[in-house]
Order: structure tokens, then sequence, then C-alpha cells
């Protein structure tokens, strides 16, 4: 066995020599040579033998921020495998024509003393894949329902002044039922008692159909409260003329009827009481949709109705006159959409 160990470090001197003594050698670390001196080209093969070892990181893909119609980036880290190429950044001189190829080369140039094959490795800078956010709309969506005279409808309607606020049949009046008027607005409410009841509504900078009037008129609204803050929400029904209903949650989109109704406030209602609750946002609630519905009904006289929605600190974000903001929204759209589209308004019940 000592022999054979013998035999082939004396085959590894042999082939180290013959490296540095053929052609390629010679050209590369001969004294002879004058040009370039020996000390150049001592130098060109320290540089040669440094390799740059290109390391690229992960793609790092960044989702647009939401778009509010008028913000938190996420990041996901792909792949973690990086492929890394060593690459040579340098080609043989002209001198060494002896040296056949750059291996051959960079074989010779570590026939000088300490002139060994060093790696630098460099970090290039990290992709960045951009894909693009949900678009939101900013405000509530409203729908006005203009109910005809001397139809089934109507009469329902209007035997609310005698049978009181449960007569109303909600299937017969919005199941399969176009509204007149849609839209969306930032505010809600803001109806006065001095509006002429036998003209078309006007709300929301928008009007009921010709021929209508406001005192046989049912207003719906729905969206989306995306609470900024931890802590209660308070949701008020200021006035009501004749009715006005509200619902959150789960049965704000599907299965809301009176009787369900989170709050709800009737003309004569005691005015000594509270119409009102709370919404409890807990910190994981923070930006979390939450789904509501507030519908108002007008069944005789000029109708009024008020809804004001005030954050933890007292400040309103839904109510007469409130400004666009981003925590009520209508509906998104685009990748990553944080709320669902809302059924067509004659298939919600």
């Amino acid at each position: 066995m000592r022999f054979i160990v013998t035999v082939a470090s004396l085959a590894k001197i042999a082939a180290a020599v013959n490296l540095c003594n053929n052609n390629c050698g010679r050209a590369v670390i001969g004294t002879a040579r004058a040009s370039p001196d020996l000390s150049a080209r001592q130098s060109l093969c320290s540089e040669f033998v440094t390799a740059t070892l290109t390391v690229t990181p992960a793609t790092v893909t960044v989702t647009a921020p939401v778009i509010y119609n008028r913000d938190v980036h996420e990041k996901r880290a792909l792949d973690s495998s990086a492929t890394i190429t060593p690459v040579l950044t340098a080609e043989k001189p002209a001198y060494a024509s002896a040296c056949p190829d750059n291996v051959a080369y960079w074989s010779a140039c570590q026939c000088f003393s300490g002139i060994v094959a060093t790696t630098v490795t460099v970090t290039a800078a990290t992709p960045t894949e951009t894909v693009p956010g949900a678009t939101c709309t900013q405000g509530a969506e409203f729908a006005i329902y203009a109910v005809e005279l001397h139809t089934a409808r109507w009469r329902n309607l209007v035997g609310a002044n005698d049978f009181g606020p449960g007569w109303i049949n909600f299937t017969l009046q919005f199941a399969g039922v176009q509204p007149d008027v849609i839209g969306v607005s930032s505010t809600i409410g803001g109806l006065t008692s001095t509006a002429d009841p036998d003209q078309p509504i006007s709300i929301y900078g928008t009007t009921g159909p010709a021929g209508s009037a406001l005192n046989r008129t049912l207003v719906d609204h729905r969206g989306y409260f995306v609470p900024a803050l931890e802590g209660f929400y308070l949701v008020s029904l200021e006035q009501a003329d004749n009715a006005v209903y509200a619902w959150v949650g789960d049965l704000a989109v599907r299965g809301w009827t009176p009787s369900n109704a989170r709050a709800s406030r009737f003309l004569g209602s005691d005015p000594s009481r509270l119409y009102s609750f709370l919404i409890d946002v807990r910190s994981w609630g923070v930006g979390v949709p939450i789904p509501f519905r507030f519908l108002w009904l007008n069944y005789g006289g000029p109708g009024t109705f008020n809804v004001q929605v005030t954050n933890p600190r007292g400040s309103s974000i839904y109510g007469p006159g409130t400004p666009p903001n981003p925590q009520v929204i209508s509906s998104c759209s685009g990748p990553g959409a944080p709320v669902a589209p809302w059924a067509p308004w004659a298939q919600e019940i």
C-alpha cells in the first residue's frame, strides 16, 4: 500500500511538473521572456485565477397596495434554491498564445509560487416581481326603489300605515325587483322633512325617476366597514320616518329580514331610547371587512332618516356629509380582492 501511495504521489508531481514545463508553462512563468516581464505576468495570473461567484438571491414577490379609487406590501419568497454559477471574468492574455485554452493558462498560472485559485463571492441585487393588487371603491352602494301606485307592492307598503312596519313583505318588495336608480355614495341619510313628498326623492346627488314620489320610496344601502382601529364602533339610527333597519355581518349579505335586524327605528319611536349598537373590533379584526346594510322605507309623508357610524375615537366614518374614506367600501376587484362581489340587487332575497 505504501508503494502505491508513493507512485500516486509521484504521478501528481510529474503532472504538475509537466504543466509548468510545457510550452504553455514556460510562456507564463519562464524567466527568459522579456515582454511582458515576469512581474507583470505574475500579476496577470493572480487576477485571472480569481473567479467571481455571483449569487442571485431568491425572487421576492411584492403585492401592490390596494387602490381606493381617488399601504402595506406583502412579500412572499419564491423558491429559495438560487442557482449559483461561477463566472470567469477574464480571457487569457494575448502573450499566452502557447496555451491552447483558458484552462491551460489557468493551470500554468498556478505554477507561480503563492498563486492559488481564489473565489470571490458577490451577492447580486434581489430580483423583485411586483404583482397588481386589488382596486376598491370607497363609499357604499345604494339602490332607489320607486313603488308604483295601485300595484301589489304599493298596497303592501302603504298598509304599514294601518298595520305597522311589520306588515311590509320584504320578499314582495325586493325579490326579482330591479331598482330604479343605483349608485355609490360616501354619505348616508341627510333627508329632511321639508322635502315635497309628492316629488321624486333627491339624495346622494341623484333623483328618483320621473313620476315617482318620495312618499312611496325605498332606499337600500350595502357595503363593507374596514376598521382602521381596535375598539368599539358605534352605529346609531338617529332619525326614522317611516322606518330604518340595520344589519351587519353575514345577515347583511343574505337572509336579512325585519325580525333579524341588528337595530331598527320607526316614526313615533320613543325618543328617549338609544337606537344604536356597538361593533367590537379586536386587534385581529383591524383591516378585516365587515358587511353592512341599511334600509330606509317611506310609506307616507315627506320622510326623513339619518344614520351615523363613529370609530373608537368618536370620529364619523359614515353618516350625512362624510367624505370618501377607505374604512367604507362598496366593492373590490383584481387579484387578492378582500371582499366578494355583491349579488345583483334583484337576486338578494
